[in-house]
């Protein structure tokens, strides 16, 4: 401070004029100067707190205006609960704060978390329990991340998993990596501000998105599907019949789409796509027993290898268009 004071007076100095240096009681000091106004930076020790409150009422009865402004912190005040609670909400709602969101979302959340003395769980459980969490703008704002995508697919799909235990530790080291091949290797963040995904101003998730993240995504639906998404010593995939049977109304090709779609797709998808997904399942064809009459003859007949292949046929064309679009990548 006293290099800075020294160099301010001798710029002073050349324009012809001169700090006034005193020391003492600031009222008292004041009401001598008697100042148009004061400006100060804030002090965050106990005793100038209070003092500088006692100056700001001083001033208020002398009627002499009384500024003051932050100092060398980061944040100040409440300042850091703001901050943290925006970043609780860009994680689990929305990248996109709005000024309506920043007066009716954080600012609240923000005050509960000071009066719990900064504990998580009660803003969490506010969040998570308020009307806005669901609301259905918030629905698909947000790309999933490499782990989402991966790990939410597999806990959809359910596909059979490898038994034994050296063989399962393999199936999850290569999982790993294939993780890390999309931009997320876990547990290796790029630094200790973690991926640039969930702080990196304006792009947020969408720098998971790139053309070789993209075709790795697809790569690895495509093989899911095929049954044959090599995991070192076993190739892990979906059983497309045995999923699919799990689904209300599977041989109503209508209901069975609206159904896969629900637990699949966050956003409601077009009709014309719905149409576009009834055309697989009906090779083509105009009638809905085009696929009624394929599922029940499988059904009827569960050894036969002709009618399960064209079940799977079709459910893996199906499949793949669902996995593969970008709504998928979406929740």
């Amino acid at each position: 401070i006293h290099q800075s004071l020294t160099l301010l007076q001798k710029q002073l100095e050349k324009l012809g004029s001169s700090l006034l240096v005193l020391c003492g009681n600031p009222i008292e000091i004041f009401k001598k100067l008697n100042p148009n106004a004061i400006y100060a930076n804030h002090d965050y020790e106990p005793a100038a707190i209070i003092r500088d409150k006692s100056v700001a009422d001083a001033m208020v009865k002398s009627k002499i205006e009384f500024k003051t402004f932050k100092d060398q912190v980061i944040f100040e005040k409440e300042e850091v609960s703001k901050f943290i609670c925006r970043k609780f909400y860009r994680f689990f709602v929305n990248y996109d704060i709005t000024d309506e969101i920043e007066r009716n979302i954080i600012l609240p959340l923000a005050a509960i978390f000071r009066a719990n003395n900064y504990e998580v769980l009660p803003v969490l459980k506010t969040l998570f329990g308020s009307k806005h969490f669901f609301d259905s703008e918030n629905i698909g704002s947000m790309i999933k991340s490499p782990i989402d995508f991966y790990v939410g697919m597999i806990r959809e799909m359910e596909p059979d998993f490898p038994q034994e235990t050296r063989i399962y530790s393999y199936f999850m080291e290569d999982s790993r990596k294939l993780l890390s091949y999309m931009q997320q290797h876990l547990p290796d963040p790029p630094n200790v501000a973690g991926w640039p995904a969930y702080y990196q101003s304006p792009i947020y998730g969408r720098s998971w998105i790139n053309s070789e993240t993209l075709k790795i995504r697809a790569s690895f639906t495509q093989s899911f599907i095929d049954k044959n998404a090599k995991q070192r010593y076993v190739s892990v995939g979906l059983d497309l019949i045995k999923y699919s049977s799990k689904i209300d109304g599977v041989s109503n090709p209508v209901k069975f789409i609206e159904n896969v779609l629900k637990y699949t797709i966050s956003l409601e998808p077009t009709k014309e796509y719905k149409t576009f997904l009834k055309k697989i399942l009906l090779s083509n064809q105009e009638n809905d027993y085009y696929w009624t009459d394929a599922w029940e003859a499988h059904k009827f007949k569960p050894d036969d290898e002709s009618l399960r292949n064209i079940v799977e046929i079709r459910l893996s064309q199906f499949y793949k268009s669902i996995l593969q679009i970008e709504e998928y990548n979406l929740h």
